[in-house]
């Protein structure tokens, strides 16, 4: 788990990185057609899916310590019964 924690935010960018390439290419030469065909879907499939895991990653390990923030909290802090 501790080896996808690190590479998907860093593939993500990675092919963010070279899909603006590929988009900027495209604007300067767009007979090249660098936005069209199988390969850009493909590219295209590749960012989203990566954004998406790694969305969901980031948002289970936040839930994770606010869970922990929570249990500590209670454990730190004694009840009203316990101060009677």
């Amino acid at each position: 788990m501790k080896f996808l924690k690190a590479v998907v935010p860093n593939l993500c960018i990675a092919l963010w990185l070279a899909l603006l390439t590929l988009a900027i290419l495209d604007v300067y030469n767009p007979m090249m057609g660098f936005l069209k065909g199988k390969p850009f879907l493909v590219l295209l499939f590749l960012c989203a899916a990566a954004s998406i895991t790694s969305a969901v990653m980031l948002y289970r390990s936040w839930r994770r310590a606010q869970r922990r923030k929570h249990r500590k909290q209670q454990v730190a802090a004694p009840s009203r019964e316990d101060a009677l």
